[in-house]
Formats: C-alpha cells, structure tokens, sequence
C-alpha cells in the first residue's frame, strides 16, 4: 500500500539519530523520540494564495530533515517501519552527512 503524500505534506522514514560518543548512559525513560528521518515522499506543493498554482516543494526525496517535536502524524510503512506524515513547515532544516 503505497503512500503518496498531498498538498504541502512530506512522509519520512524516521531513522534514529547517530549514537553519541558520550559516555553518560541516559535511560531509555528520558529518551525523546527520533526527531531526524529521511524523505521518502513529497506531496505536489501548496496551492499558491490566489490559486495560481503551487509552490514547490523544499525537500526533495532521500534528503535527511529533522523537525520539531511533537509534528506529524505516525504512519506505518509498508515495509513495517516507522514513519511520519507532517507538513513542510514543520521541517526545521536539511541535515547534510
């Protein structure tokens, strides 16, 4: 079942962020949810004001974004990952690795 994101949403697989080096050890109680992912589907864009079109969008697909807590929706993949449907301004920037 595939996913195919509307208006100005984006669907990302959410990816753990990369472990850190520190040698605190942080309990999995206090631990926040992932909040970086990879794009995985992008909707056509907003509607302009007028209705003179969209505005494209600013992710592209396979880009790593990060976004602030508590955006989107959660949705399953089909391939049984975690995923997340937000809009587009909810995604704070592109992480380049």
């Amino acid at each position: 079942m595939p996913v195919h994101p509307l208006s100005d949403l984006v669907l990302v697989r959410i990816e753990p962020a990369p472990a850190s080096q520190s040698p605190l050890v942080i309990p999995d109680a206090w631990r926040t949810p992932p909040l970086e992912g990879r794009v995985i589907a992008v909707g056509p864009g907003a509607v302009l004001a007028r209705g003179e079109g969209r505005r494209p969008p600013a992710v592209a697909i396979g880009e790593i974004v990060t976004w602030s807590h508590g955006s989107g929706e959660s949705v399953p993949l089909p391939d049984g990952a975690d995923g997340l449907l937000l809009k587009e301004t909810a995604i704070l920037a592109v992480i380049e690795r």
